[in-house]
């Protein structure tokens, strides 16, 4: 959670150049732990460290055992500074952070994954239901005529050999990768399916320009990428099926579905400039936040190879509960919804600060944190806390401040889709925080939900954030409902940290909402569907034919 008061110092640390949003401060995330009673509910909602004074950025408190303070290492933090944090602030960082120095280190984690980039195809998908279900009222006509067996099936026969004549359609393509991530040479499928049984060929359109690509009879290709390569390549294949390409209900149906496939090769470099308070990071820490790094980025890929940069400082105080905490600004102060430096940088690849240190890290080391993967009972998780941080500058956090924001225009993108229960929007579209929504902010008439498509794809519904009776600076509504996602089912961004084993994975609903925040998902582990067309493709191959609706191709 991330709570506490904004400084002039904000502006620089937040970048020089006019694409950064020098007008308000970093997003910080802290970290602190909290009571025993906390631990043995990780789900309270008390977040304590509430300095809401000015608009900072958010900062986390772990739940634990120690003095508490509900703002936890698992992110939610708005673009808020927690108390502990700013007091414990990174240097400033007008110098140049992005120079290499005496305790820089830096780190390219090993990936090597394709992915699909191709929208999905409404139209296409629009066609294809007709069909299915022109196809389904047919064979259930078929189904209860009395006629004979044989002619029941000549009739069969028929229907389908109608479908292919006059309603063809192109292939089906949900591309997988086969090969484990980070595993070279990268192999996968297309996975192609034609509904109508037609032969499909296959033609490799656009070669890869780092890498040497082939293509096998059943639309198995493997990409070799040249020695050294590391970075971003991408590649065209096109399927075509060898039937009749007519089809009555889409006349300018192509022949082909093309698969655009983008490689990442070791594309994400990041740079840890240790300064203030460097000595408290020890081998063990370092490589502990290098594999955090690693293990988030790994979710993620990038359609231009990035360096990230972050300046990391570190403390041995009791006197304050935060844990850590980690911040980027926004890159405009303008009116409307903005990606965060790193965000950006991610999402684009454009360096929207110049020299300056893209985000900030801060870290508490008086607290005992396990930095490997034995965790005791009385130990904070380096892995959880470290994730969650990093997300938070990743752009998973709100600006909203109360009762500071009532003059505030410019938001992260994250907060373009908090809304109430009934799907009123928290920010208008005149960029003015919604005051009859004011209540919701502290529980009241059901609090505040995300709404993005990809986070209610994967929850089912709204899904609830942590908005606790007495606004928690940096940590309310910059975190998922702690009271919701409780016990086994506890998530990275919930806003407390528990002592022991913490969660080291992002959940389906927090990787929708990365989505929604702009990012492109990569396969996680060996046989991962890629999302090409937005078709379950398991269900689609059940059906060859596709006769009625319920065997049809199923958007996503």
């Amino acid at each position: 959670m991330a709570t506490g008061t904004a400084t002039s110092n904000d502006a620089d640390d937040a970048g020089t150049t006019d694409d950064v949003d020098t007008s308000t401060v970093e997003t910080h995330h802290s970290t602190a732990p909290s009571s025993a009673a906390e631990q043995e509910s990780t789900d309270s909602d008390d977040d304590s460290s509430t300095d809401a004074t000015t608009e900072s950025s958010p900062v986390v408190s772990p739940a634990s055992a120690v003095t508490p303070t509900t703002e936890s290492t698992e992110s939610g933090e708005s673009t808020q500074t927690a108390t502990a944090a700013v007091a414990e602030k990174p240097a400033s960082t007008e110098e140049d952070s992005e120079t290499i120095g005496s305790s820089v280190e830096t780190l390219t984690p090993q990936q090597s994954v394709v992915v699909s980039v191709d929208p999905t195809d409404d139209n296409r998908q629009a066609v294809a239901n007709q069909i299915a279900m022109l196809m389904g009222a047919a064979r259930t006509l078929i189904s209860i005529l009395p006629v004979s067996d044989q002619t029941r099936q000549w009739l069969y026969d028929s229907l389908a050999g109608t479908r292919r004549t006059i309603f063809n359609q192109a292939p089906w393509l949900t591309p997988v990768q086969i090969s484990g991530e980070g595993l070279v040479p990268i192999v996968g499928s297309l996975n192609a399916v034609d509904l109508e049984g037609d032969a499909i060929k296959y033609t490799i359109v656009t070669g890869p320009a780092s890498g040497t690509l082939t293509i096998a009879d059943d639309g198995t290709f493997t990409y070799v990428p040249n020695n050294g390569f590391t970075g971003v390549d991408s590649f065209v294949i096109s399927a075509t099926d060898l039937g009749k390409h007519i089809n009555l209900l889409d006349p300018m149906r192509s022949a082909s579905t093309v698969a655009s496939l983008l490689v990442n090769q070791s594309a994400v470099t990041f740079v840890f400039n240790y300064t203030t308070g460097a000595q408290y990071w020890t081998e063990d820490a370092r490589a502990a936040l290098q594999k955090a790094a690693a293990n988030l980025v790994a979710y993620f890929v990038v359609a231009k190879p990035v360096v990230i940069t972050y300046e990391i400082t570190g403390q041995n105080s009791l006197s304050t509960t935060t844990l850590a905490s980690a911040s980027s600004a926004l890159i405009s102060s303008g009116s409307g919804f903005f990606p965060t430096v790193v965000q950006n940088k991610l999402l684009t690849g454009v360096d929207s600060n110049g020299a300056t240190a893209d985000g900030t890290i801060a870290w508490n080391f008086a607290y005992p944190w396990a930095f490997g993967d034995t965790v005791s009972g009385l130990q904070y998780d380096f892995a959880t806390v470290a994730m969650h941080e990093f997300l938070h500058s990743f752009g998973f956090l709100s600006y909203v401040q109360v009762p500071a924001s009532a003059t505030r225009r410019s938001w992260t993108i994250y907060d373009s889709f908090l809304q109430s229960a009934d799907g009123t929007k928290l920010i208008g579209s005149d960029f003015k925080l919604n005051s009859a929504l004011s209540a919701n902010l502290t529980g009241s008439n059901g609090g505040i939900y995300f709404g993005g498509e990809g986070a209610v794809d994967e929850y089912g519904t709204l899904v609830p954030l942590y908005t606790p009776s007495t606004w928690a600076q940096g940590s309310s509504i910059s975190h998922l409902d702690s009271t919701t996602f409780t016990s086994s089912n506890r998530k990275l961004m919930n806003p407390q940290v528990p002592t022991g084993k913490g969660v080291r994975a992002l959940s389906d609903i927090e990787l929708g909402i990365m989505k929604d925040l702009g990012f492109t998902l990569a396969p996680q582990g060996a046989t991962s569907t890629l999302a090409l067309v937005g078709f379950v493709f398991l269900r689609r191959r059940r059906d060859q034919r596709a006769e009625s609706p319920a065997k049809s191709p199923v958007a996503i």
